[in-house]
């Protein structure tokens, strides 16, 4: 595979409420989630700790010659924030590239048949790219993830 592919994680994610100094009810409760990409906030401003999750096959049409990176834009480095791909830590402290508001994991060797991405993210009010919805059931969050073949 010699053009780069782009295979967006759009959906589904869910999300696990570990603590919320916003909404306390929220604490402990398992809600979806939606990757809305980079844009102005909408909803009502989450504060805590949160993860969200996302399963996905192994693509298809890789070779011995793929490479595979691990894409996300929108969470910056200075954000308190974990990223996971099956069971395994993410270096975010120089076993990534950066490329402006897009950190790209060289994954290709982690990946499974079958994968999980987690973000363990917390939000406060210096930075949260987290919004809920008016209902308090749905969590959007201001970030794209995707994978990138070449």
């Amino acid at each position: 595979m010699n053009a780069r592919h782009r295979i967006r994680l759009a959906g589904p994610w869910k999300t696990e409420v570990h603590h919320s100094s916003s909404h306390h009810e929220l604490a402990g409760k398992h809600l979806k989630a939606a990757l809305d990409g980079i844009g102005e906030p909408l909803g009502h401003p989450f504060y805590g700790k949160l993860t969200l999750r996302r399963n996905f096959n192994l693509p298809t049409g890789l070779d011995e010659h793929s490479v595979v990176w691990l894409c996300v834009e929108g969470l910056p480095l200075r954000a308190p924030c974990e990223i996971i791909l099956n069971r395994q830590p993410l270096d975010r402290t120089g076993g990534e590239e950066a490329i402006g508001r897009v950190t790209k994991f060289g994954v290709t060797d982690n990946l499974e048949t079958f994968n999980r991405v987690e973000i363990a993210l917390t939000c406060d009010h210096e930075f949260t790219p987290v919004q809920l919805d008016e209902n308090f059931n749905k969590v959007m969050v201001q970030t794209s993830v995707w994978l990138e073949i070449e």
